[in-house]
């Protein structure tokens, strides 16, 4: 191959490359625009009623007042708080037992059970079950987010510890590699890509199980402060909130594929 075509083949490469990142920034800006617009149009038109979608020019100027708002700071730090716990919990837990399942029939045959009796369980029961357990406060609240995050991350390493290549397990164990060895440094780097997957969609679940826990009980937190403007008629400082809520979402979103990106630049593909 000439030089020239090599130097034709790497600009059409890098064209291609190009307009991938320029779609990917510029299709889910387009989408934000258009939900947005749609949002204040909607209730200008009257398509919707104002009192119940309020037009986001009304709903923006809350933002400020609402961020500094000692009680709202407060609610957040103690939701940040909960979810914290639960996440870490779900993340400790379930990713060894995941692991351990693909690697253990009579792990699998004791744990599958009860994970699927817990999954089919709606996550609000559960809020209320060990409310009447442990009380109102962190306890219950963090583990109800680790056992509703819990399950996706026990799915995602166990198939990814499941899928790998059995002769890589065999040829460690014939050199003399231990156990305990194999798990660290052959199941679970290989099982990682399908981790890292599971666990994207472990950190917006545990948003949504936050929220929802905090809806019912009531006492403190994100939720319960959203549900008390609720009461009160305050809609447009409700959307505020839950345009904040959406925000740190896509905020930690981000910030995760952006921590993956740098502590495993090998991994192939999308998070």
């Amino acid at each position: 191959m000439t030089t020239a075509a090599v130097a034709a083949k790497t600009a059409d490469t890098n064209t291609v490359q190009t307009r991938h990142r320029v779609r990917q920034v510029v299709v889910p800006l387009v989408t934000l625009l258009v939900v947005l617009a749609a949002w204040e149009l909607l209730p200008r038109l009257g398509v919707v009623r104002s009192t119940v979608l309020p037009p986001l020019s009304t709903v923006l100027p809350i933002l400020p007042s609402l961020w500094v708002d000692t009680a709202f700071v407060s609610s957040l730090g103690a939701s940040a708080l909960r979810w914290s716990v639960g996440l870490a919990l779900a993340i400790v837990i379930a990713i060894p037992l995941g692991i351990v399942m693909a690697r253990s029939r009579t792990i699998f045959a004791f744990v599958n059970p009860l994970m699927v009796l817990t999954y089919s369980v709606p996550k609000a029961a559960l809020v209320l079950i060990f409310t009447l357990w442990f009380g109102v406060g962190l306890l219950s609240s963090s583990l109800v987010i680790a056992i509703g995050c819990g399950t996706p991350l026990i799915i995602s390493a166990y198939h990814g510890a499941k899928g790998i290549n059995t002769h890589l397990v065999w040829s460690a164990s014939a050199l003399g590699t231990s156990r305990h060895d194999v798990l660290r440094r052959i199941v679970f780097p290989a099982a990682l890509p399908e981790i890292l997957a599971g666990l994207r969609t472990a950190l917006q679940l545990s948003l949504f199980i936050l929220l929802a826990s905090e809806f019912l009980i009531r006492q403190t937190g994100i939720g319960a402060y959203m549900f008390n403007n609720l009461d009160v008629g305050q809609y447009p400082t409700v959307w505020a909130i839950m345009l904040t809520v959406a925000a740190i979402g896509v905020l930690l979103d981000w910030l995760y594929v952006r921590l993956v990106r740098v502590c495993v630049p090998w991994l192939e593909g999308e998070v």
